[in-house]
């Protein structure tokens, strides 16, 4: 990430990135944020949500990893552990160079990264596939939020089938020009989905 925009992250969020500078024997973190510019948007909706939370909790890495966005951090619990998880999600959709829709692309040396069509030019031995939001198509939304919706039900569905969270009934519509998203159902969880999905679009 370019140092303007790593350097606005820390001075929005100075409890968050306090060791940002630090010693590289006790924090990763003191490399910077070991990404793209295109997912800062993501990483400060994210930081945001979590310093409101709990103003002591603390990042130690930042960085790319498998093609999405890991944030290490301390002063975890459901709440914060919902928030990565779904910063996570959501940077595997998203260009890590320009922020566009994008896939997990694997490049022929056997490296990930999430690109849009555009910036996978001369990256990856396989041809661009587009994202396939034909599951949310019936609400009629543009590509940029079919997908986070996409992402939203995944989410949601992949909980259930594996880690046993109540079943969630998601409404989803526009008002105003803004995605409006309620629920019934679920857990903590899907409330803290919301909470990223609703501060980001």
């Amino acid at each position: 990430m370019k140092s303007e925009l790593d350097d606005q992250l820390c001075r929005k969020y100075p409890t968050l990135y306090r060791d940002r500078h630090g010693d590289p024997k006790s924090t990763a973190m003191c490399w910077g944020f070991d990404c793209g510019n295109g997912w800062f948007p993501v990483i400060d909706v994210l930081s945001e949500l979590l310093s409101k939370h709990n103003a002591e909790v603390y990042a130690s890495q930042v960085k790319k990893q498998f093609g999405s966005l890991h944030f290490y951090y301390s002063g975890r619990d459901k709440y914060t552990d919902g928030l990565v998880s779904s910063a996570q999600s959501l940077s595997s959709m998203l260009c890590e160079i320009c922020g566009s829709q994008a896939l997990i692309q694997t490049k022929y040396t056997g490296w990930f990264t999430t690109r849009c069509k555009e910036h996978t030019k001369d990256y990856s031995d396989k041809e661009y596939v587009e994202l396939d939001v034909s599951k949310v198509a019936y609400l009629g939304f543009g590509k940029a939020w079919s997908a986070l919706v996409l992402i939203l039900i995944d989410s949601c569905d992949w909980r259930t089938e594996h880690n046993g969270m109540p079943a969630t009934h998601l409404s989803i519509t526009k008002e105003a020009g803004k995605l409006i998203v309620s629920h019934s159902g679920g857990d903590d969880f899907t409330y803290t989905i919301r909470s990223l999905h609703a501060r980001f679009q």
